[in-house]
């Protein structure tokens, strides 16, 4: 990524299927944070899920301030809701 805040086409689909990446293990903790039991492991499987919330955030801003950012990018990218929350 350059420091003028351009991204390559190449970065932007990169970042695109990064973005859908974290969104499906969003959804796939949110799942298992129900079934899980033990504390201990609920306890890894919730902070997993903060941690993948603040990417999902971090990744929507770049594909958002981009240069090459089609208009419509606000539109996919602004709601990490896709998973339920637990």
């Amino acid at each position: 990524m350059n420091n003028d805040k351009r991204i390559e086409p190449h970065e932007n689909f990169l970042l695109r299927d990064l973005l859908a990446l974290k969104t499906v293990c969003l959804a796939k903790s949110s799942v298992m944070a129900t079934l899980v039991k033990d504390p201990v492991l609920k306890g890894i499987i919730e902070r997993d899920f903060q941690v993948t919330e603040e990417q999902i955030k971090e990744l929507q801003h770049l594909l958002q301030t981009s240069l090459l950012a089609p208009s419509d990018i606000s539109k996919e990218c602004t709601s990490t809701e896709t998973a339920p929350r637990h």
